[in-house]
């Protein structure tokens, strides 16, 4: 669920003219860009009370300001690899506040920006993608070659067999699934 969306008091003056003037409240929340129930509660508590500001609420105050908000996700934002440690050194040379990394986390949280693992993988090395090509060992053993599929076993035969009717001698390469020839040949090769 996206978090509210907070009425500025400059919108609540707007809504609250636009209401006088005779325009619907369904038209004021369309124009705001909210619930028409919403114009609807403020028209209310202006009726009730002849302000639209917000009445002091119970709760721990805030520890930073708007500004120390901006910066952080300023911060955030520019640097975007940087860790809430850091944010927090930043901003603790900036404006000698000292704040918590679990407040950067919710201050940044609040203005929509979520840690995200990249998604980007580093690139092979030539000697990477040899290891994955089929042979591209020196050694005779198998091979695991997760480039095609993590399902096969790549392995290199010195043997002469016959598979699928094709006679197949010398050094080969031939795929097949996990486990063999361990765990008996398949159906499919001719039945080694």
């Amino acid at each position: 669920m996206p978090p509210r969306r907070k009425v500025t008091t400059f919108n609540k003056a707007r809504a609250i003219a636009w209401l006088q003037d005779g325009v619907s409240k369904r038209k004021v929340g369309r124009r705001l860009g909210v619930s028409h129930s919403v114009a609807a509660r403020l028209h209310q508590k202006f009726q009730a009370t002849n302000i639209v500001l917000e009445r002091p609420r119970s709760g721990r105050p805030k520890k930073t300001t708007q500004r120390e908000d901006r910066f952080i996700s300023r911060q955030a934002l520019q640097q975007r690899g940087t860790t809430a440690n850091i944010i927090r050194g930043q901003l603790r040379v900036a404006t000698n506040t000292n704040i918590s990394t679990k407040t950067i986390r919710k201050r940044l949280h609040e203005v929509g920006l979520r840690s995200r693992r990249p998604a980007v993988r580093p690139r092979l090395t030539a000697a990477h993608r040899q290891a994955r090509l089929p042979g591209g060992h020196a050694s005779n053993g198998p091979m695991c070659c997760s480039a095609m599929s993590p399902a096969l076993i790549c392995t290199i035969m010195t043997v002469g067999l016959v598979c699928g009717g094709v006679m197949v001698s010398g050094t080969t390469t031939v795929w097949c699934r996990r486990g063999w020839p361990s765990a008996g040949a398949p159906s499919w090769c001719g039945g080694l």
